[in-house]
């Protein structure tokens, strides 16, 4: 047997020996009545090797044997009765006893007086004992009787006054370091047991809020994560027991990773932050959004975290609700603005297209215009998709785009792959799984198709996206009449620019005739002999050609009678 076995075997016999009754509840007693108890076996040992060398060294003394069996005895009476509630009478039996032993010793012992008052050394353990095992009134009531009876040896003629005073002394000075010791004891004992008062009364009314309160609490070890206590509305939120809970770590119900979960409480505990929102998971494996407020508080002399926690989920999905439906008018509020602008309608329509695809968180999306006359669709936005399909030409009722282009109703299909009207032409790839499709209507009739696609994902689109879809394609046919107005309106204004520039050049010409008319009227430069007239770019012309190129006048030519004499003299003479 090893020699820790032996001390620890011994240290639980002992404390089996000196442990007090369970019916003693208050520590303080406990603590005197195991004090009793040791003190009492200790000299229960002590004493009776002790007062067998007495007995045996003061043969001549025939009282001695009774006075040591009446110590023994009323040391084993003291040590039975500091097993009991009754602990008290067993100090007091023992303090009496030391005091009445000295009295004894001094009335019977052989020997001189001077030698008998050595047992007045005794009345300081009456005194010690009385310090240990009561209040100072006690230890002041036997500290003054020691001195009393110290001071009746003043009387005796065969004490010398010196011995006496020497005792008196010994006995003043250790009684009143004994007093002053008590009364610094009780002083902290007293500020001391105000304090564990005080916490306990806070750790009581802590409990008692803590059990009780509304909100959902946990006490966390800040190390390792572990659950120490819930309260009811804890055990309510999560569907767990309070037993249950306590034997959890947190990470059993947060969702982030539990190294992520570790740096959280750390910071937590270094008071670095103390708000934190979470993924928390229910007995039922429902996952709620928690706002937790954390922060280190002693409790039962170890630092651990406090933590509030308040459900959020309802809160968080309607701040998501706002804000997609925020951004949702911006983004419709940003389309109509582009609607008004002047850019090409292709762009415009690859824009409406990209941000109904981002809002509604598709992977890629589409828009088709009809040719009501050839009664089919044609793509001309193919945004994000496996492949261009630009230029792509649906007959109506073929495909998504062709369906909702005959029907003029809005379509979700949750999978495209099984659904009986698809398209042949994009059987070979299948590039998509799931289809938001809206009919752009504008005064009754459709003019496109807008379509939003998933490939291969397990989220659904739903009716509250097929309403904004609609809403898109609201916006993109007004894009498309605006374009088309836009179109007519600039074709009619290039036409009618066209008929201003010829009006403006007849008139021109006119302007000009008229001017040339003006100017035949009035001085002409003509030539002196050969009377032609010199034109505008200063040519000279035949008077006939000139006059024919600025008016109206037509030339019939003949023969003046001067011209004829001079020409022709012999037909002139002739004909006189």
């Amino acid at each position: 047997m090893s020699l820790t076995n032996v001390l620890s075997k011994w240290r639980n016999l002992w404390e089996h020996l000196t442990q007090p009754i369970a019916s003693i509840e208050e520590d303080e007693q406990r603590q005197q009545a195991s004090l009793l108890a040791a003190l009492s076996i200790a000299l229960l040992g002590a004493g009776t090797i002790l007062l067998i060398i007495w007995v045996t060294t003061n043969p001549d003394f025939q009282a001695a044997p009774l006075i040591s069996l009446g110590i023994v005895v009323a040391i084993t009476a003291v040590y039975l009765l500091s097993r009991t509630l009754y602990y008290r009478i067993g100090a007091t039996i023992l303090i009496a006893m030391m005091m009445l032993m000295v009295t004894t010793i001094i009335l019977t012992a052989p020997g001189s007086m001077t030698e008998r008052m050595l047992a007045l050394n005794f009345l300081v353990v009456a005194i010690l004992l009385a310090s240990m095992l009561f209040n100072i009134r006690v230890t002041a009531i036997v500290a003054a009787l020691s001195i009393l009876f110290t001071t009746l040896f003043f009387f005796l003629p065969e004490v010398s006054f010196a011995t006496t005073y020497s005792f008196l002394v010994f006995i003043i000075i250790t009684s009143a370091l004994l007093i002053a010791a008590i009364a610094i004891r009780n002083y902290y004992i007293t500020a001391h047991r105000k304090a564990e008062i005080a916490l306990q009364k806070n750790e009581a009314r802590f409990q008692k809020m803590f059990t009780n309160h509304a909100a959902v609490m946990l006490l966390i070890e800040p190390a390792s994560g572990t659950i120490i206590d819930a309260n009811h509305a804890a055990k309510k939120f999560y569907g767990y027991s309070i037993s249950q809970l306590c034997t959890m770590n947190i990470t059993e119900l947060n969702m982030l990773p539990p190294e992520q979960v570790l740096s959280e409480r750390q910071r937590a505990i270094q008071e670095k932050r103390n708000y934190f929102i979470f993924p928390h998971r229910l007995a039922s494996g429902e996952i709620r959004t928690v706002e937790v407020h954390s922060s280190p508080i002693g409790l039962e002399n170890r630092e651990v975290l406090f933590s509030i926690i308040h459900d959020i989920t309802e809160r968080e999905r309607a701040s998501k609700a706002l804000l997609a439906r925020t951004n949702e008018l911006t983004a419709l509020e940003e389309t109509l603005l582009d609607i008004t602008s002047p850019q090409p309608l292709s762009v415009l329509l690859n824009i409406i297209v990209e941000r109904a695809a981002t809002l509604l968180q598709a992977t890629s999306g589409g828009l088709y215009l009809t040719e009501p006359e050839q009664h089919q669709v044609r793509c001309v936005v193919s945004y994000n998709t496996v492949g261009d399909f630009t230029g792509t030409v649906l007959n109506y009722g073929e495909g998504a785009a062709g369906h909702v282009a005959q029907s003029g109703e809005p379509l979700i299909i949750d999978d495209y792959r099984t659904w009986l009207n698809r398209a042949e032409i994009f059987e070979d790839e299948r590039p998509f799984q799931t289809i938001l499709s809206a009919p752009l209507i504008w005064q009754g009739h459709v003019t496109g198709v807008i379509h939003m696609l998933k490939s291969h994902s397990e989220e659904q689109f739903s009716q509250k996206d097929l309403d904004l879809l609609v809403m898109f394609a609201n916006h993109a046919a007004m894009a498309v009449e605006n374009a088309r107005l836009r179109s007519e309106l600039e074709q009619e204004l290039h036409e009618r620019k066209q008929a201003e520039a010829e009006r403006e050049r007849l008139i021109a010409e006119l302007q000009s005739a008229l001017a040339q008319v003006n100017r035949l009227s009035g001085l002409l430069p003509i030539c002196a002999s050969c009377k032609k007239i010199r034109d505008d770019e200063g040519y000279w012309q035949d008077v006939s050609i000139y006059i024919r190129n600025h008016s109206e006048a037509e030339f019939t030519h003949g023969i003046c009678p001067d011209c004829m004499r001079d020409l022709y003299p012999e037909i002139y003479d002739a004909d006189e």
